[in-house]
C-alpha cells in the first residue's frame, strides 16, 4: 500500500510516503469471534521538496512487525476488538520503540433512518511505545447502508494522535473529516 500526505498550498509537494505491505490471516467462528496474526512493514519517506524547503531530513522510520489482534461481537450491535503490535526490526533504535496497543469498539443499530440500514459510532484507541505511551484517538459517527455484500458509510470523524507517515511519528495532529466509505 501507499500512504501519501501533500502539501495542498504547493500542488506538487510531498510532505512524505510510506511503503506499506504485510500478511495476515484471520480465522473467524461461526458465533463472530475473529482472530488475526500476522506481520507488517512500514517503510516511510520525507518528500523531496519538503526537504529542500524546510532542510528536515530523513530520520529512517522503518518497522517489521509481527501483530495479533481479537475481534468480538459483545453484543447483536456491539463489536469490540484489541491488537498487540511487536516490532522485530527498527531501522532507527533510537528513536523508535518496538511496542503498540489498539483497541476499539464499533456500534451499528440498524433501523434508522433507513429500513435496511441505520446508524453507527466508532471508536478507537491506539498507544506507542515510541510516544511515551500518548493515547492516539479516533471516533467516527454516521449512516450505514448495506448493499449486497457491502456496506456504505457517511459520517464525521475526528482524529487526535499520531501522524499517519512514520517519519513524522513524535508529531500529534487533531482534525475532524467528513466522508464516504464501502466496507468491503
Amino acid at each position: 500500500g501507499f500512504n501519501g500526505q501533500f502539501d495542498a498550498t504547493r500542488k506538487t509537494d510531498n510532505i512524505g510516503w510510506d511503503g506499506l505491505y504485510g500478511v495476515t490471516v484471520s480465522a473467524a467462528s461461526p458465533r463472530g469471534l475473529v482472530l488475526r496474526f500476522g506481520t507488517m512493514h512500514t517503510s516511510s519517506h520525507v518528500g523531496d521538496e519538503y526537504i529542500e524547503r524546510t532542510g528536515r531530513e530523513r530520520i529512517g522510520y522503518t518497522r517489521q512487525e509481527l501483530l495479533l489482534g481479537v475481534s468480538w461481537p459483545a453484543t447483536r450491535t456491539l463489536r469490540l476488538y484489541a491488537e498487540v503490535g511487536g516490532a522485530v526490526h527498527l531501522l532507527n533504535d533510537e528513536l523508535q520503540q518496538p511496542w503498540r496497543v489498539q483497541a476499539g469498539a464499533e456500534f451499528l443499530k440498524p433501523g434508522w433512518p433507513f429500513h435496511r440500514g441505520g446508524w453507527y459510532a466508532a471508536v478507537d484507541a491506539g498507544s506507542w511505545e515510541e510516544r511515551d505511551w500518548a493515547v492516539d484517538l479516533s471516533a467516527q459517527l454516521g449512516l450505514f447502508y448495506p448493499a449486497g455484500d457491502r456496506r456504505w458509510r457517511t459520517g464525521i470523524g475526528f482524529h487526535s494522535g499520531r501522524v499517519p507517515i512514520g517519519e513524522f511519528f513524535q508529531d500529534t495532529e487533531t482534525y475532524w473529516s467528513l466522508g464516504l466509505y464501502i466496507d468491503l
